[in-house]
């Protein structure tokens, strides 16, 4: 309890008819009904953060796309659950962490040279995103392609920047098993001993042709 508290209650005390042992009786049950409160204060306020986390904390957790804040230090401020997924480590590991050790292209550099050509414009009218692709590493040491976007806060104690970060290992998995594909289909098509050609059947036409369709009707490809 606070001395001027104490020196208060003291002085109401020996202007009136209490007691010294029922002042000592009354200081005990203030004190004891202080640490109550103080105790229940502090376990509400610990049951919160562990079960009920704030609004800013449910949304960087709701979205799709590993959410980190980085100082010009480099160092993560802020991450959000998919950044956990995505590194192989629980927020207490990575924030404070280099930004280097999951962006190997980062090493070397402040965050406004790595993060210059990601950079999108927060203040234009037409919000444009400026992103690209880095490559990304877990903890375990394995690499993943990242689409990466990111824009810069400017606050009291300095920029901060705000990066997004998405695993397109798959996309491009997709994308080069389509091409092989599309590769394949190609060269069977054009070294086949017949002739093929298709068919647009909505629009009538001729969309496409292998050499022999070319000679087996006397017309360039582009003719035909």
């Amino acid at each position: 309890m606070k001395d001027d508290l104490r020196d208060r209650i003291r002085q109401a005390t020996e202007s009136s008819s209490v007691g010294r042992s029922d002042f000592i009786e009354l200081l005990r049950l203030i004190d004891a009904h202080y640490d109550r409160m103080e105790a229940t204060i502090s376990e509400t306020v610990s049951a919160r953060s562990i079960a009920d986390p704030t609004p800013i904390e449910v949304i960087f957790d709701s979205v799709t796309d590993a959410l980190i804040s980085v100082g010009e230090s480099g160092n993560i401020r802020v991450c959000n659950q998919v950044s956990v997924r995505f590194f192989g480590l629980d927020k207490d590991a990575l924030i404070g962490s280099s930004i280097g050790t999951f962006l190997p292209a980062a090493a070397g550099l402040t965050m406004s040279e790595f993060l210059q050509p990601f950079m999108s414009n927060l203040e234009a009218t037409h919000f444009e995103s400026s992103g690209g692709e880095v490559m990304a590493r877990r903890a375990d040491g394995r690499e993943f392609l990242a689409e990466i976007n990111a824009s810069r806060i400017d606050t009291p104690d300095g920029a901060v920047y705000v990066a997004t970060l998405r695993d397109i290992t798959e996309r491009k998995e997709a994308e080069s098993s389509l091409r092989e594909n599309e590769e394949r289909y190609r060269a069977l098509v054009e070294n086949a001993p017949e002739a093929i050609v298709v068919l647009d059947v909505d629009a009538n036409r001729f969309i496409d042709a292998n050499d022999k369709a070319c000679m087996l009707f006397n017309l360039s490809r582009a003719r035909l």
